[in-house]
């Protein structure tokens, strides 16, 4: 990195720090992709997650992997993963939706959004994380479905699929057998073989594989 550009990314982490030293219910973080360790993470993880930013920038992912609900951790962490070193990683929104768990063991949920940036032949991942617990107690209550997210390949997709379709996909991704989704909806198990199916054709993907990497960069699974 020339020093121009160096020069200009830590400008932009200065302005960032003073920024974000008065949020309080967003976490941002900094993740240089090559080099694999955050570069900056916001004091609000304190107010947020109950955690001090050093311990983030210090252990990294795998710090981060293990406060995630048991159930969730091997797809969660594998999308994350995805999204940050994938092949296919490029300029776009990533959002993903899981729990995490606090110092004191209470569990709360994140909307996690990560965005790509290039600084010459640095490449960062740019974290934005959001308490979505209340919204969620919301939407349980109301059962409703969250808004759409758009990722970087949306291309209208999310609109085509149905609410139930979003039910089965969200718990296709949470590594569910389709006669375990049959007898948590409800459905009869060659119904759940339609709707993954209809996914898979919606999705133009070949496998349930490929259905939750580009799913999870559209919808919030």
């Amino acid at each position: 990195m020339n020093n121009s550009v160096k020069e200009k990314y830590n400008a932009n982490v200065t302005e960032l720090h003073d920024v974000c030293s008065e949020f309080s219910r967003m976490v941002i973080s900094l993740f240089n992709i090559e080099k694999q360790k955050f570069e900056y993470c916001s004091k609000s993880v304190k107010q947020v997650l109950g955690y001090r930013p050093e311990t983030l920038i210090e252990s990294g992912w795998d710090f981060w992997y293990s406060l995630l609900k048991p159930k969730e951790r091997l797809v969660v962490s594998q999308k994350l993963n995805i999204a940050i070193f994938g092949d296919f990683a490029r300029p776009g929104t990533y959002s993903f939706a899981y729990h995490i768990k606090k110092p004191g063991g209470e569990w709360i949920s994140v909307k996690h959004e990560i965005y790509h940036k290039r600084y010459a032949e640095k490449r960062i991942a740019l974290n934005l994380l959001y308490d979505n617990t209340e919204r969620e107690l919301i939407n349980s209550y109301l059962d409703i479905s969250q808004p759409n997210d758009s990722g970087a390949d949306g291309n209208g997709v999310a609109n085509d699929v149905t609410d139930r379709e979003k039910q089965v996909l969200k718990l296709i991704a949470c590594g569910l057998s389709s006669k375990q989704i049959a007898k948590k909806l409800y459905l009869s198990q060659h119904t759940v073989v339609s709707h993954r199916k209809n996914l898979i054709k919606k999705f133009r993907v070949k496998n349930t594989a490929e259905l939750i990497k580009k799913a999870s960069k559209i919808i919030s699974l």
